[in-house]
């Protein structure tokens, strides 16, 4: 019954589309444009698929205005169909998303450890707990708002997480995240010897972290409880150090062998509070290998060029989709998938967030600090890292 009605409403929806199309006489009577099939989601935009013989996509884009007028909604998107340039795919919304959308004017969320920021949907704005992903990863082709998303997301988490330590592996020589390397407990790795090492590193702090829940009989880190801090592994343009190498690179054991790790922290870290954020242009097994894939629970795909690189990310074409516009994305968590536009931090507000995080977290550093030492003090000695059972001092 239920699917009877539905289909019923989608049958009456469509005849009052194809009215209000038949109005504005794009094609000639005997070729009419078609409305085929009309689809609506959980995403509150609708959906329309139109048979258009001589008329073509350029037609529908310098119409777009008498098209919200005769669907009498906003229209996000119009595109040839690939493959078949006769199908024109449009999408549209009563409740359209705004095209900026201010990182200041939502901050006040970042009150919890471990939150970050997402986007605007057309239910309301997103946060999201880093905890409860426990990985993220970022794709999406160039231009379409990937960075400045990376930088905000992580300038959030260093606002919501002032003891925690970062490694950001940017392999432009530091370009992407030059700015934060004068930020407490933050590093910038700029090449594959360095990734590695660090990547080591962070292999023997979850090492310990799983020896410090052995010997408490703990499951999993809380950072506020244990006073453990999070840490954080953000890899930009990630085929640079995870793409399967040619048998004859020179790099190819580090890089393998940097895989082999990464991997092992997306299984294990979150338990360990030891979060994974990657971003990449391109999604494929030889670069994001299933297993990886697999333990990554957020992804926030932006628009893509191919239908291949989409559906790795988000199992469909729904990146290939989006409307070319800078932050559209869509936001995958489970069993969700929702279209957001992202916050959007320019040079100049992110390098005044960059300047008050440092702030923030030198204070804490030195507060941090002071208690370490009255401890000293009261105990005789420096507790070392397999007697400490309150709090923690970081690898």
């Amino acid at each position: 019954m239920i699917l009877f009605c539905l289909g019923i409403r989608n049958f009456i929806l469509r005849k009052r589309l194809q009215r209000g199309l038949d109005a504005l006489r794009l094609g000639t009577e005997d070729n009419r444009p078609r409305i085929l099939t009309v689809s609506s989601g959980a995403d509150k935009k609708t959906k329309i698929k139109i048979h258009s013989l001589g008329v073509g996509f350029e037609k529908y884009q310098s119409r777009r205005g008498d098209l919200e007028a005769a669907f009498g909604q906003t229209i996000e998107s119009i595109s040839p169909q690939e493959g078949n340039p006769k199908i024109i795919n449009i999408a549209m919304s009563k409740i359209p998303l705004p095209k900026l959308v201010s990182f200041s004017e939502n901050a006040s969320l970042l009150n919890k450890d471990g939150a970050f920021l997402i986007g605007q949907s057309r239910q309301g704005f997103i946060a999201q707990n880093i905890a409860e992903l426990p990985h993220l990863l970022i794709a999406g082709t160039t231009g379409s708002g990937k960075s400045v998303f990376f930088k905000q997301a992580l300038v959030g988490l260093m606002e919501s997480s002032p003891t925690a330590k970062f490694y950001l592996m940017d392999f432009k020589r530091g370009v992407e995240f030059g700015g934060f390397s004068a930020v407490p407990g933050v590093r910038v790795v700029k090449d594959k010897a360095m990734a590695l090492s660090v990547l080591q590193e962070a292999k023997a702090e979850m090492r310990s972290r799983f020896d410090y829940l052995e010997r408490h009989k703990l499951t999993k880190i809380e950072p506020e409880i244990h006073k453990i801090p999070r840490f954080y592994i953000a890899i930009d343009e990630a085929s640079e150090l995870l793409a399967l190498p040619d048998r004859l690179d020179p790099d190819r054991q580090s890089i393998l062998e940097s895989r082999q790790i990464v991997n092992e922290i997306a299984k294990l870290g979150r338990a360990a509070a030891i979060h994974l954020l990657i971003a990449t242009q391109k999604v494929s097994k030889t670069i994001i290998d299933t297993a990886l894939q697999e333990n990554i629970g957020g992804r926030m795909a932006f628009r893509m060029a191919t239908l291949v690189n989409s559906a790795q990310v988000l199992g469909g074409k729904d990146a290939t989709d989006l409307p070319e516009i800078p932050g559209r994305a869509y936001w995958c968590f489970g069993t969700k998938l929702i279209e957001v536009q992202v916050p959007f931090l320019d040079d100049e507000e992110l390098n005044g967030r960059i300047q008050r995080v440092s702030n923030v977290r030198a204070k804490a550093t030195a507060n941090k600090s002071k208690e370490d030492d009255a401890k000293i003090k009261l105990e005789g000695e420096r507790p070392r890292l397999d007697q400490k059972s309150e709090g923690w001092t970081p690898r």
